[in-house]
């Protein structure tokens, strides 16, 4: 299967954390938690938006920064839902706690 570069988790990380504004620090720990993420299997039959949506809210929360959820949903284009049954997976993943 081909995959489009554009549909990767560090692709959509970049694009959402710029439509909702947030900082580099988000958008490295968002990278950090969507690969380790990736390499222990929590992406599998899951859509790479929604593992972006959630790794960007995780790490929000994690650098301290009041991302709202509707905010990445909307500019992910995913429920709420999604992200919140992604972000703690994500974390879970990483090995680390939610804050």
């Amino acid at each position: 299967r081909i995959v489009n570069r554009s549909d990767r988790p560090p692709v959509l990380i970049e694009r959402n954390a710029s439509d909702v504004e947030g900082t580099d620090a988000t958008e490295r720990e968002a990278r950090r938690l969507a690969g380790a993420a990736v390499e222990n299997g929590v992406h599998s039959g899951k859509h790479p938006v929604g593992i972006a949506a959630g790794a960007l809210y995780a790490a929000a929360k994690r650098c301290g920064e009041s991302l709202r959820q509707a905010d990445i949903a909307r500019s992910a284009d995913v429920s709420e839902m999604t992200i919140r049954n992604r972000y703690p997976e994500i974390l879970s993943a990483a090995g680390t706690e939610d804050m």
